[in-house]
């Protein structure tokens, strides 16, 4: 018996108490379950503020609905909060940590719900110039006024100049990529996973189970990757059908049933190849087409009681479209769901996430051509 996964499983179940306990929202608050035979509807809140650039992004979403986002170009990290509004994470910094690091937006990121955000950081020189080579950090926010942000290193492998996270879960560990997929935890620090053979593996998502999915690089096509746990060597998910060049897939989120989304390549169409959205059960082996909406479609993340959220392309892939999945109900247009859409504006998809209680963070267009985060929260008839 592994104890070390044993007591991360047992750990697991009382945080997720202490999580669900803490969120104090009334039960039916928790999906958006069809009442009466109606299909489940949000209502849209746009992320604004006046020190945004006129392009802002969502990264990643936690159980509070807080959304960790970026600007474009300056790379700004920011975090938004429904009580709260938006918080730049470089004004949450000590001053001994502003003087010491540039904390941006490479790739990847998370938010959790114990205060914790992984981004990427450079060091400062004594000019205050960011130098050197990028480096994965977790970012634990204050948790009162008058409290500054601390900002710690992950650190990169041995031979090796840079790192990103891309995965964050309850407890702050992180999984990402330096060269090699990792997994890094408070207590261990950084350790690399076990990989196949291939020039590069990363992690893009993980659970509180230790389960962790990501991909690594075969012949210059990536394949998608699921770990049981971080000591074991994983599995190889297959992919819908071979594309133009062959396989390929990618795999985006795992929840606590080990179902894992991502995309995958699914045939050819000419030159290319069709790319379609997937789910895989990991427990009985099921890879399941999620379908499209005549284009491409890729699944980005899914929460517990079995929501799936990502953005799919038109017919010959002229239109992007941010879309719901369940098994009931099967791919549906999210724009359509929404009671309070302003007009003119409209999804644009990106880094599409959804919490446990249905909350979905995506970016949408504003009419001025502005791109800003928004928050969408179930709404109850």
């Amino acid at each position: 018996m592994n104890f070390k996964n044993l007591s991360l499983k047992i750990r697991t179940r009382l945080a997720r108490a202490i999580v669900f306990a803490s969120v104090v929202l009334p039960l039916t608050m928790i999906g958006t379950s069809p009442v009466n035979g109606q299909s489940p509807t949000w209502n849209i809140t746009v992320v604004d503020h006046v020190d945004l650039a006129p392009t802002a992004k969502a990264i990643a979403l936690n159980n509070f609905g807080e959304i960790l986002l970026y600007s474009f170009p300056d790379e700004r990290l920011a975090v938004y909060s429904p009580s709260v509004g938006v918080r730049f994470v470089d004004e949450m910094l000590s001053p001994e940590d502003a003087a010491l690091w540039s904390i941006y937006h490479y790739s990847g990121g998370d938010i959790n719900d114990a205060g914790h955000v992984i981004a990427s950081g450079k060091r400062r020189d004594e000019m205050g110039v960011p130098t050197g080579y990028r480096h994965a950090v977790r970012v634990t926010l204050p948790a009162a006024v008058g409290q500054y942000a601390i900002v710690e290193d992950l650190g990169v492998a041995v031979g090796v100049n840079t790192s990103d996270a891309s995965a964050l879960n309850s407890f702050g560990d992180i999984g990402g990529t330096s060269q090699q997929a990792f997994l890094w935890s408070q207590s261990d620090g950084m350790a690399m996973l076990p990989v196949p053979v291939g020039t590069y593996s990363s992690v893009q998502g993980m659970n509180d189970d230790g389960e962790l999915v990501g991909s690594y690089m075969v012949t210059n096509m990536p394949r998608a990757l699921y770990w049981a746990a971080p000591d074991t060597a994983p599995i190889v998910i297959p992919v819908i059908a071979n594309g133009r060049y062959g396989p390929s897939n990618n795999a985006s989120a795992v929840d606590s049933r080990g179902l894992v989304v991502g995309s995958s390549t699914a045939g050819k169409s000419g030159p290319a190849s069709i790319n379609r959205a997937f789910s895989y059960d990991t427990a009985t082996g099921q890879l399941k087409n999620l379908g499209s909406f005549g284009g491409d479609s890729w699944a980005s993340s899914i929460n517990e009681i079995g929501y799936i959220v990502g953005t799919a392309k038109t017919k010959n892939n002229a239109a992007t479209k941010v879309f719901y999945y369940t098994s009931a109900a099967g791919m549906k247009d999210l724009q359509l769901a929404i009671n309070n859409l302003p007009s003119g504006v409209s999804l644009t998809g990106g880094s599409v996430d959804i919490n446990q209680f249905n909350d979905i963070s995506l970016n949408v267009t504003l009419s001025d051509g502005r791109i800003r985060p928004a928050l969408l929260r179930p709404w109850l008839p």
